[in-house]
């Protein structure tokens, strides 16, 4: 994880105005009977049903799915692992409190029960994908917050082949770049210690202020006001 690169602010934003965005298809009656066709075969094969028979309810459901912004807005707020999405519970979700509560039998360390805090947007995603997610037939014997196309939880594969996606959804270049799950984890690190302390690091982390120093370094940001004033 260590070797991981980060995202910046900029990238962070693209990245989850990409979630929102994340294989959604025009409206059903502003395409061309083309577009709709290409459309089709698309959504056939994301859905794993066949082409003749997708319908309209299919681009809409497409349209509004809360399921990967909130799966990215929370990785984005609490630096989530790969196990800790993997192990994801519905019952972990303290939505009135704009938190989710990780007991500690199923944290990643197994030290101590942890709240993560979300912001608003993050907790108006997972409202949302709280309705959906309870019309959805292949949720109806788990817990899981997310499950993928498959119907089981995301690993860490699964996890790294979505962000392949979003980074070409938000056009950003990962060449020269180790880029993976933990690179949301690293980001979240280094921006919230430019913020704040190791202390409050450490707890938004979920880990000690002695690790810190594995997760977070200066920001971009900081390094250029450092150079810019060397030279008064």
């Amino acid at each position: 994880m260590n070797a991981a690169d980060f995202f910046t602010k900029e990238e962070r934003s693209k990245l989850y105005n990409a979630s929102l965005e994340y294989k959604t298809p025009p409206a059903y009656d502003n395409q061309t009977p083309e577009e709709r066709d290409r459309w089709k075969a698309h959504i056939a094969q994301m859905l794993e049903k066949p082409k003749e028979q997708v319908r309209p309810s299919d681009f809409k459901e497409l349209r509004t799915s809360w399921k990967i912004p909130s799966l990215i807005g929370c990785t984005l707020d609490g630096a989530l692992r790969p196990i800790e999405i993997e192990r994801s519970q519905m019952s972990w979700l303290r939505l009135e409190k704009g938190e989710i509560h990780i007991p500690k039998h199923l944290a990643a360390k197994n030290r101590q029960n942890w709240e993560v805090t979300l912001r608003e947007r993050t907790v108006q995603a997972l409202r949302r994908w709280k309705k959906q997610r309870a019309t959805k037939e292949k949720y109806d014997d788990s817990d899981a917050i997310w499950l993928n196309k498959k119907g089981n939880p995301y690993t860490s594969k699964n996890l790294n082949y979505l962000l392949d996606q979003l980074l070409d959804t938000a056009g950003i270049d990962d060449s020269n770049r180790k880029i993976v799950w933990y690179s949301f984890r690293k980001s979240t690190a280094t921006y919230v210690q430019s913020e704040s302390d190791d202390i409050t690091t450490a707890d938004v982390l979920r880990s000690t202020p002695e690790n810190v120093k594995n997760y977070a370094g200066p920001t971009p940001e900081e390094k250029r006001d450092i150079l810019e004033n060397i030279d008064g």
